[in-house]
């Protein structure tokens, strides 16, 4: 909570800066000349603006100065930041400034030419008489979260389902529907600044793409590669289920209590 007194901010040195990095802003106030002047002086911890957007804003840093030649006067330089403690909420946050990492890798898949025959030898055009290995891109995205509860039995009603929509975090591109999987979550309890116990919970989750029959589309986990068609299709039961269930992932990301 912001500290009161007779303090005076400086706007004309207010900055507000969008990185790559997240979102930093920039505050100085100094003591008031007159007592009878009232101000507040945001503390550790402290929103920039707890009902807007920007409200992951947290304050990180405070520098205090001497104010020119007066001895018993000082300038305040406040730090905002999105820091992984920024969002310290239940409710919901804004994908695109919480920490993320990943990577892109992949997966090899056997392909059973013996079945198909669709695949032959450049010279002479003799069938491919073995199985051939095919590369097939995958990869894994991890996202951090400062949370003041666990609702950890929630998430493990999410496990093991794949996107029913669109999945889009950091700015990094929409991921389409189905070709994201939640493979669980990482958490830890801490404490923040203030010494009040949170909550940082990693979530992870690994994308699959594969290129269909049709050039320029491709699928997620619900496509597998049919030896007969030597293509990738999907894949499903008799009664009409997929092999991986659907839901809406970035809820993860969101207000907790619509878990």
């Amino acid at each position: 909570m912001a500290k009161s007194g007779n303090y005076i901010e400086l706007t004309a040195q207010y900055e507000y800066t969008e990185t790559i990095n997240g979102v930093t802003c920039t505050r100085v106030f100094h003591d008031g000349s007159e007592p009878a002047v009232s101000g507040l002086l945001p503390e550790i911890g402290d929103s920039l603006d707890p009902y807007s957007d920007i409200r992951t804003l947290r304050v990180a840093e405070i520098v205090t100065k001497l104010y020119g030649g007066h001895p018993d006067k000082k300038i305040y330089t406040v730090k905002y930041t999105t820091p992984p403690e920024g969002s310290e909420t239940d409710d919901a946050v804004d994908p695109n400034f919480l920490p993320v990492s990943g990577s892109v890798t992949g997966e090899v898949i056997s392909i059973d030419n013996k079945t198909s025959q669709k695949f032959r030898w450049h010279s002479g055009g003799t069938n491919v008489d073995q199985s051939i290995p095919k590369y097939v891109p995958t990869g894994s995205i991890k996202v951090s979260r400062y949370s003041k509860s666990c609702p950890i039995h929630k998430f493990a009603e999410y496990m093991g389902h794949v996107n029913s929509d669109s999945f889009e975090v950091a700015k990094c591109g929409a991921f389409p529907a189905g070709t994201v999987l939640f493979t669980g979550a990482q958490v830890e309890q801490n404490k923040n600044s203030k010494g009040i116990l949170r909550w940082k919970i990693d979530f992870t989750f690994e994308w699959r793409y594969v290129e269909l029959a049709e050039k320029g589309t491709f699928g997620g986990w619900q496509y597998f590669y049919n030896d007969v068609a030597a293509e990738f299709q999907m894949i499903y039961t008799d009664t009409g289920e997929y092999l991986y269930p659907e839901a809406a992932l970035m809820k993860l990301l969101g207000a907790f209590k619509e878990l």
